[in-house]
């Protein structure tokens, strides 16, 4: 399995393509692989882009600790509005902050572009 900051990262960023929703993808990202929490966030998440996910999708490999299937990337489209619509129009328009974890990123580029 690849390591498992990248695994969570990937499983981040799908959710943040697949919604608009920050409650879900914070679920997803505050959750330990293998818990409760985690699979109430993957239903959360599931309800949120209406049931289409497959067992090889990040946050799925991730919750259960097995790799994701090469070319994901691919077969996810953007959600329109999604997360990381969001967070690409804002890496374009303000310095990066330094921070590794996505959904924090994305917080701290809204908070630099309110603050222009």
């Amino acid at each position: 399995m690849e390591n498992d900051t990248e695994a969570r990262n990937q499983a981040i960023e799908f959710a943040m393509k697949a919604t608009d929703d920050e409650v879900v993808v914070a679920r997803i990202a505050d959750a330990a692989p293998g818990t409760d929490d985690a699979y109430k966030a993957l239903a959360r998440l599931t309800l949120a882009v209406d049931g289409d996910l497959r067992h090889d999708d990040p946050p799925i490999a991730w919750i259960r600790q097995v790799d994701a299937a090469p070319g994901w990337r691919t077969r996810r489209p953007d959600a329109e509005g999604s997360l990381w619509g969001e967070l690409q129009t804002l890496r374009v328009v303000t310095p990066d902050p330094g921070s590794d974890h996505l959904l924090d990123e994305l917080f701290l580029r809204r908070e630099m572009l309110e603050a222009a």
